[in-house]
């Protein structure tokens, strides 16, 4: 891309189109505030995608433990799937681009993803000795659950206020 000039190409399946087209300043500044917008919006997906990834292995933990717990840990199969979903828990979680302030579980404050590990593996030990009952996994997972579905909600707010702001450019003096 050269300045003054901008080159679009799309692709269509096989074929591939290209057209080129002379830009004034302020078109210049008006891409530059879309291109911005649109970086912003894949920012705010990813972010979402991320979260909505570990939402869900929390609740197929949730379940693959709450599963073991009520079985006595004695069904292998059931042990197995458990400690595969235990790893993709962990790796969603150090996957997480950003962590937010103000989550807590059971009015304990979690600062960091390691923090929050350190919690699951807290829980996972017990569940491993046989000495945690399958109510408290329901409630610990579900309270996580709960806490990064309001991360959502509040990433939600923030990015539809941000859809409302005005460059300084565009705005009516």
């Amino acid at each position: 891309m050269r300045a003054g000039n901008i080159q679009i190409v799309t692709r269509s399946k096989s074929k591939c189109s290209c057209s080129s087209s002379s830009s004034s300043s302020s078109s210049s500044s008006s891409s530059r505030v879309e291109r911005a917008s649109q970086l912003a919006a894949v920012e705010q997906f990813r972010v979402f995608a991320n979260i909505e990834a570990l939402v869900t292995s929390m609740r197929a933990e949730r379940g693959y433990t709450t599963s073991v717990v009520i079985l006595g840990g004695e069904d292998a199969a059931a042990n197995e799937v458990m400690f595969k979903q235990r790893s993709h828990t962990d790796y969603v979680l150090l996957s997480l681009p950003v962590w937010p302030g103000g989550l807590t579980i059971n009015d304990v404050p979690l600062t960091t993803r390691a923090h929050l590990g350190d919690m699951l593996n807290a829980l996972r030990g017990k569940v491993s000795t046989l000495s945690v009952d399958f109510h408290n996994v329901l409630d610990f997972y579900s309270a996580i659950t709960k806490q990064f579905m309001y991360w959502l909600l509040v990433i939600n707010l923030f990015f539809s206020n941000l859809s409302h702001i005005r460059p300084y450019s565009q705005s009516v003096l």
